[in-house]
C-alpha cells in the first residue's frame, strides 16, 4: 500500500510495494484497515466498444462522466483521480483527511515515478499537491472486482459512463503517439479497402 504524504512542496511515498502479494492477501481477507478517515473516495475508468468514461464515488457523491471513444483506459483512470481531487478541493473543508482508492496500479505507479512524460499525470500531481496544501491526502490501491462495495459501485458508474453517448468536442484529452498511429492506420486501412472494392 502506498500512502501519499505531503512534505514541503513534493510528494513522498514510503518504499512499500502497493501491489505486493501481502496486500492482495490482506484485501482478500478484509484485513486492510482504512482507519477513521473523514472522507473516503473511490475512482475508476472504463473503456467499452461504445466509448470511455470515468466515475467518482464518495460521501453523498456519485459522478459518472462519459469521455468519448478515443480515450485510453489509463487516461480515464488518471482523469478520474484528477477530477476527484478537484472536487475534494472545491467542496470539502480544510484539514479534512482524504483517502482516494483506485484499482489502477498503472496510475499509482505513474504518480510515484520520478520521471513524468504525461501531461495528465503532471496535472494530477499538481492537483494532489494543491489539495495536500490544505488537507492530508492518502492514495491507496484497491483490487478490482473483489466485492469491495465502494469499488464495485464506482466500477458500475464508470461502465455506465462509457456506454453514455458523449456530447462535446473530441478528443476529450490529448492523444498519445500510439493512439494517433492506430487511428491513422485504421483510417488508411479503411481507405485501402474502399479503393480495393471500387
Amino acid at each position: 500500500m502506498r500512502f501519499l504524504i505531503r512534505t514541503g512542496s513534493t510528494l513522498k511515498f514510503p518504499d512499500t510495494d502497493p501491489i505486493g502479494s501481502s496486500i492482495r492477501c490482506n484485501w482478500a481477507q478484509n484485513h486492510v484497515n482504512l482507519g477513521d478517515q473523514d472522507s473516503l473516495w473511490f475512482t475508476d475508468g472504463s473503456k467499452t466498444e461504445s466509448g470511455c468514461g470515468l466515475s467518482i464515488y464518495g460521501p453523498n457523491t456519485r459522478i459518472s462522466m462519459p469521455l468519448g471513444p478515443d480515450t485510453s483506459v489509463f487516461q480515464t483512470e488518471i482523469m478520474a483521480v484528477t477530477h476527484c481531487v478537484t472536487d475534494c478541493r472545491k467542496y470539502l473543508a480544510t484539514n479534512t483527511r482524504i483517502t482516494i482508492l483506485s484499482d489502477s496500479q498503472a496510475v499509482l505507479k505513474a504518480l510515484n515515478s520520478p520521471r513524468c512524460t504525461s501531461k495528465l499525470v503532471l496535472d494530477c500531481r499538481k492537483a494532489l499537491n494543491g489539495l495536500a496544501d490544505s488537507s492530508p491526502v492518502t492514495l491507496i490501491w484497491v483490487p478490482g472486482h473483489t466485492n469491495i462495495e465502494g469499488n464495485n459501485i464506482c466500477d458500475s458508474l464508470a461502465k455506465e459512463a462509457a456506454r453514455t453517448p458523449f456530447t462535446g468536442p473530441l478528443p476529450t484529452c490529448s492523444l498519445t503517439k500510439n493512439q494517433v498511429r492506430e487511428m491513422l492506420k485504421t483510417r488508411a486501412d479503411g481507405e485501402f479497402r474502399k479503393l480495393w472494392l471500387a
